[in-house]
C-alpha cells in the first residue's frame, strides 16, 4: 500500500482512479469501510485525540484533501502527495453511484441543508438513487442516534455521506462503521 506517514497520520497516495476503483471494490464486498479526507487541521490534532487517532488507523482510505498536508510531505521528504478534497470526492462518487446504480444516504448539517444538498445532487446527478437524508443535529442520550442508525440501515445504502463537524464526522463513522454495515462512509 502507499502510505505517507505525516506526524502521526498514515496518509495513502493513490491516484484519482485507483481510489475509485478501491471505492467499487469496497461496494462490491458489502462489508463496511471508511474513507477520511484528512487536512492539516485533523493531522495536528491526531496526537491529543485518541478517539481521531483511532478513526484514522482503522480508516480504509485516508486521502490528502488540504495543500498543507501536500507541502508537509514535501517538507518530510516524502514523495508528492495526490491531493483530493472530499467535496470533488464526493462528487466523482455520486457520478459513479449514479452510473452503477449505487444507493446514497446522505447524513448531517441542518434539515433544510441536508435536504437541499440532497436536491442539489439530484439536479447535477439527475438519475441518483438517494435513499434517505438526515440531519446531524440529534442527542445520543434521547435514543435519537439510535433510530437514525435504524434508519440507515433499513434503507441499506451502498454510500452514507456524514457532513458533520470536523473530527466529530469521523469518529462517529469510526464509531458506528460495524454497526452501520455500510460499504463505504465518508
Amino acid at each position: 500500500m502507499k502510505r505517507v506517514k505525516i506526524l502521526e497520520a498514515e496518509i495513502d497516495n493513490f491516484e484519482p482512479d485507483e481510489i475509485l476503483y478501491r471505492i467499487k471494490e469496497f461496494v462490491r464486498s458489502g462489508r463496511p469501510h471508511s474513507i477520511i479526507t484528512a487536512n492539516s487541521l485533523m493531522v495536528d490534532c491526531i496526537s491529543r485525540d485518541g478517539r481521531l487517532k483511532k478513526a484514522f488507523d482503522k480508516a480504509d482510505l485516508v486521502l490528502t484533501d488540504s495543500i498543507g498536508i501536500v507541502w508537509a510531505a514535501r517538507y518530510l521528504g516524502n514523495p508528492a502527495l495526490h491531493r483530493m478534497p472530499g467535496i470533488d470526492l464526493m462528487l466523482k462518487m455520486c457520478s459513479m453511484a449514479e452510473s452503477r446504480n449505487y444507493n446514497l444516504y446522505l447524513l448531517g448539517a441542518h434539515e433544510s441543508i441536508v435536504k437541499k444538498a440532497a436536491e442539489n445532487l439530484r439536479q447535477q446527478f439527475p438519475s441518483i438513487n438517494i435513499t434517505g437524508v438526515h440531519h446531524g443535529y440529534f442527542a445520543k442520550s434521547l435514543g435519537e442516534e439510535d433510530r437514525i442508525i435504524k434508519k440507515i440501515k433499513e434503507t441499506r445504502p451502498d454510500i452514507l455521506f456524514v457532513g458533520m463537524a470536523v473530527p466529530h464526522q469521523e469518529k462517529w463513522i469510526n464509531e458506528h462503521l460495524e454497526e452501520l454495515g455500510v460499504p463505504v462512509c465518508m
